[in-house]
């Protein structure tokens, strides 16, 4: 090393295993209709004292209830013993985990995770329990670790490896850390990494740590919304997603009105919050990204400091006015998001490779209302529209069978309300098709 060279940044990162995404399900049994009250799961066998945890269980859908928290797996445990009982006390069915690398292999496999079945004494009950194993990372930049330090859930067996970063004056090492950040996130989105999207939150969380606050530049929290979003799609966490939607909120309060990456701060706002509604079921943020979309188009079509991409904005306004329609049933709703996606359509090109989704979007749209109102213009509108998806989908585009099979039920719909048998004919014909295009071990085929 050159005698007058800068030191180096040593990021590093730490892991723990965590059980997680903990749930009990209730497979349904002939004969058994009675409703069962689960409120907390007690997990033995964690710590030497013998004391057990409680883990709180929340109804998440009809016969599946989820904790709400994760525990820390020790290293040396193999074992743990689980009990769920009601809110009176009452135990309810137990079980035991084998958690060694063997066991594991030997469990069952469900969406969930890692299940096996809880003995509940009666053999007409039958109780599932999942979860998952996973190794949360902590990147720890130049051997410090502040309160900022994000923790990451990734996949079992992920080994994290140093990277260095020359460092400069200590005014610039704030930029120098979001750049790092950019970085790790950038090569995450490319190669899967799970520890660089730590390591990009802890970088970016240095970095606002470390700027006056005052000086905050609204780009600062926007890679850490970015970062944290690219964390939810991998953990699904609740957590992630509400960190993503703060920081992106601070981006959009810090960016000024004649900003012209405010249309594109309001978009990334927008999806955050969407996303968080897919998870947890607010309308509010539904509402309240719905609103945003439309702030970000409204920007954009001005031209004043839109990022000059009307046709995408508009394409995402849609889709968050469908969904809303989906979930309050205002037909005033989805008028606006047929009249929002029509203009996508016609703002974007012939041979943009995303015109034929955004037509099978249109399409759905025009059968979601015709489901409503029994318009014959609005089925008869979705048949004209899906027929130019299909036209415009390459014959070996992955999506070719979801468009034909959109295709199909608006013919159906067609034949419903006007028993012209042309109609089934070719909703026979088009769904064919999908099901030939459709690989044999495709989820939905069935």
């Amino acid at each position: 090393m050159a005698e007058n060279s800068p030191p180096l940044i040593k990021v590093l990162c730490q892991s723990t295993l965590y059980l997680t995404n903990i749930a009990l399900e209730h497979i349904d049994s002939e004969g058994l209709d009675e409703r069962l009250n689960i409120a907390e799961l007690v997990i033995s066998g964690l710590e030497d004292s013998g004391a057990g945890t409680t883990l709180s269980l929340v109804e998440t859908l009809p016969k599946r209830w989820e904790a709400e928290a994760s525990i820390k797996a020790p290293k040396a445990v193999d074992t743990v013993e689980v009990v769920a009982k009601s809110d009176e006390g009452t135990e309810i069915c137990s079980g035991r985990l084998d958690l060694s690398s063997d066991g594991l292999t030997q469990k069952s496999r469900s969406k969930f995770g890692y299940m096996t079945r809880m003995d509940t004494g009666n053999k007409d009950l039958e109780i599932a329990l999942s979860w998952k194993i996973v190794k949360i990372q902590k990147a720890v930049i130049d051997g410090e670790e502040t309160s900022e330090s994000r923790l990451l859930l990734a996949p079992r067996g992920l080994e994290a490896s140093p990277t260095f970063l020359k460092q400069s004056t200590h005014a610039s090492l704030p930029s120098k850390l979001k750049s790092l950040a950019n970085a790790f996130r950038v090569r995450s989105e490319l190669m899967g990494e799970h520890s660089d999207i730590a390591a990009a939150i802890t970088a970016c969380q240095r970095a606002i740590h470390l700027t006056p606050s005052d000086h905050r530049a609204a780009s600062l929290f926007r890679e850490l919304g970015l970062s944290y979003s690219n964390s939810f799609e991998r953990t699904n966490g609740l957590a992630d997603i509400t960190n993503a939607v703060t920081a992106l909120q601070k981006a959009v309060d810090l960016t000024s009105p004649d900003d012209a990456d405010l249309s594109d701060h309001l978009n990334n706002l927008a999806t955050s919050l969407l996303h968080r509604f897919k998870r947890k079921g607010d309308l509010s943020d539904l509402r309240k990204a719905t609103e945003t979309l439309q702030k970000a188009v409204d920007l954009d079509l001005s031209g004043t400091n839109g990022a000059n991409h009307p046709d995408r904005l508009l394409i995402n306004l849609g889709h968050s006015l469908r969904s809303l329609f989906q979930q309050t049933g205002d037909l005033s709703v989805i008028a606006r998001a047929i009249e929002v996606q029509e203009k996508a359509v016609e703002l974007t090109p012939p041979t943009c490779e995303e015109l034929p989704d955004r037509l099978n979007g249109l399409g759905c749209s025009f059968m979601e209302r015709f489901e409503w109102t029994g318009d014959l213009s609005d089925i008869t509108k979705a048949i004209e529209v899906l027929q130019k998806a299909v036209q415009f989908t390459p014959p070996d585009h992955p999506r070719l069978p979801q468009h034909l099979e959109n295709l199909g039920n608006s013919y159906y719909q067609c034949f419903g309300h006007t028993k012209i048998l042309a109609n089934i004919a070719n909703a026979i014909a088009v769904q064919q098709k999908a099901v030939g295009l459709t690989p044999s071990s495709h989820p939905e085929l069935p």
